[in-house]
């Protein structure tokens, strides 16, 4: 007969019954024990059946029950546990903090107790688990209270964590720091040296034309560089130095020196370490590195020495690359120029006070004028009229170049489009930089400028430098291809002072070259001259026109007629000039 519904308890209620036999019939009896064993039987399953490691031991820590799971994390059978000790199977290290939760547990001081420990495999292989121990009494009996402990293993997500930390504190190309473990690593060192009293010195360190590798040899080369140039970094200093890569081609090392007089020795060191060539997909390839030092004392910061180092490395970069500048208070003054200087300049752009000024260039043929090149000026509501090189600089040491490059694209378009409704049949061109070319949408641009002001494509010539051709060599040619099957010209200026010009000459979409002044201030005496004569030869054979600039003295301009340059252009025929004052006529 089964049971009526008031008839099932409780487990509790089933032992309480059992205890005093006399207090129930047989039926409620029976009930009770049946009760009793389902909630047993449920226990068991649950305990073996867990996808985590389950075991029940011993005061002492003998091991008494366990599950599937808990022998398949440990790699042993049940036989090979049970009835030892899971210290035997525990790193010596962690025995003690197990074993003081226990006590603590047995002792009544707690009622649950956790902590990660390491087990051993036998084959040698740790694995690290959280224990979760808990106290199983049996209240009926005068048998010693077991321990329940649920063990799971964490190894992986522990990996994972480790991980995802290193990731977050190293550069995943080099392996090196990145910019969050060095501030750490440099606030150290400059506490180490508040009670050595040793000298912390920054090295800030870039890469010169590292676009030759990425876009002459590809981008899987210039990782193997960069990978190289690490070690080659980290060879350099002792193992408690650290060298850490900021991103791109940018290095910093933090050495601790024992005295001052060490500094240049450790940047001649890391020079040459960069200078030996590379072996880069079978080729050989020697680079440089501009490089900012800077001497911590008490009043920096971390950041400080970091944005100081960096401050002396630009001026490296500018005094010619791959040499070492030393921080100085008067390069924290420039910087600090330079920035309110880019700050007007951002106020400049947005109130339109950049103008753009006009000088004409000269058909040698004929003394008319083929056209002019737009430059621009800043109108200062303090200082007056500002020539191109007294904020150029700033703005190319910024993205604010494209910004300027830009404005004065639209101001030549729109006098182009004047002159060319006027009737003139006139060239204005304009000068480029590598930050506008590497801009993937510089063709729309350009094409979008000529739109919106009515010019013809072609009456628009851009300018681009030798050093600007070689920083975008990668991507230039396809862009300025478009732009001249558009009908827009291209000039390659200050041809002679850059690279092998030959070379991209002959590759490239150039229309004309524009031989550096350089060349025409050689021409004042009857026996110099001879590159410029060159320079126009090879124009000729390549079918490009050829205009000099610089010219300022009729010698100079005689003597360039007679080489058979086609083009002009100089003081001599005249200077720089709003449109409305810009001189039409004939020259001579």
């Amino acid at each position: 007969m089964q049971p009526t519904a008031d008839a099932e308890l409780s487990t509790d209620e089933a032992i309480d019954l059992r205890a005093r036999p006399d207090a129930a019939d047989s039926t409620r009896l029976r009930a009770a024990e049946t009760a009793l064993a389902t909630s047993e039987a449920r226990f068991r399953r649950a305990f073996d059946e867990s996808p985590i490691g389950m075991s029940m031991s011993s005061g002492d820590g003998r091991l008494l029950w366990v599950n599937d799971a808990f022998c398949v994390l440990l790699g042993r059978t049940w036989a090979e546990v049970i009835g030892r000790p899971i210290a035997d199977f525990t790193d010596p290290t962690d025995v003690a903090v197990a074993e003081r939760i226990r006590n603590q547990l047995l002792a009544g001081e707690t009622n649950r107790g956790e902590c990660e420990m390491r087990h051993l495999r036998p084959n040698g292989s740790t694995i690290l688990a959280r224990l979760s121990m808990s106290v199983v009494a049996e209240s009926d009996t005068a048998e010693p209270p077991l321990v329940l402990g649920q063990v799971l293993d964490i190894t992986e997500a522990r990996e994972t964590e480790a991980r995802l930390a290193y990731l977050a504190s190293h550069d995943v190309l080099t392996g090196l720091p990145n910019r969050l473990l060095l501030l750490d690593r440099l606030a150290q060192a400059m506490h180490r040296r508040e009670r050595f009293r040793g000298e912390v010195v920054v090295l800030f360190l870039d890469i010169d034309d590292f676009k030759i590798v990425n876009d002459g040899l590809g981008h899987a080369a210039g990782d193997e560089f960069l990978v190289e140039a690490g070690h080659r970094l980290r060879q350099c200093v002792r193992p408690t130095d650290t060298v850490a890569r900021l991103g791109g081609d940018e290095f910093v090392m933090v050495c601790e020196v024992d005295h001052i007089d060490l500094v240049a020795p450790l940047c001649e060191r890391v020079a040459a370490a960069l200078a030996r060539p590379y072996d880069l997909d079978g080729k050989s390839l020697q680079m440089s590195a501009s490089i900012g030092v800077v001497v911590g004392d008490d009043m920096h910061e971390p950041a400080d020495l970091l944005r100081d180092a960096d401050v002396a490395m630009y001026r490296s970069k500018a005094d010619g690359r791959g040499r070492a500048t030393v921080f100085t208070a008067r390069l924290r003054a420039e910087a600090v120029e330079r920035l309110e200087q880019e700050a007007d300049l951002r106020v400049a752009l947005r109130e339109g006070q950049l103008e753009v000024h006009y000088q004409p260039v000269i058909c040698c043929a004929d003394a008319s004028v083929y056209g002019a090149e737009a430059l621009v000026r800043w109108r200062h509501p303090d200082r007056g009229l500002l020539m191109p090189g007294e904020f150029l600089p700033a703005a190319e040491r910024s993205s604010l170049i494209v910004d300027v490059g830009t404005a004065v694209l639209h101001a030549a378009c729109r006098q182009l489009a004047i002159w060319q409704q006027a009737g003139l049949d006139l060239r204005v061109s304009i000068n480029i930089s590598p930050r506008q070319l590497l801009d993937r949408d510089v063709v729309d641009t350009v094409l979008s400028a000529c739109d919106q002001a009515g010019a013809r494509p072609a009456g628009l010539v851009l300018e681009l430098t030798e050093n600007a051709l070689i920083e975008a060599l990668g991507i230039a040619g396809a862009r300025l291809r478009r732009l001249r099957d558009a009908g827009i010209g291209v000039a390659l200026d200050d041809f002679g002072t850059g690279y092998s010009s030959l070379q991209y000459l002959r590759h490239l979409p150039v229309d004309m070259v524009k031989v550096d002044r350089t060349f025409v201030r050689d021409l004042g005496h009857e026996d110099d001259g001879a590159l410029a004569e060159a320079i126009v030869g090879l124009g000729d054979a390549l079918h490009l026109t050829t205009v000099a600039e610089g010219v300022e003295t009729d010698t100079q301009l005689r003597r360039l007629r007679a080489m058979g340059y086609g083009y002009v252009q100089g003081y001599l025929l005249g200077r720089p000039a709003p449109a409305a004052q810009l001189d039409l006529t004939p020259r001579w």
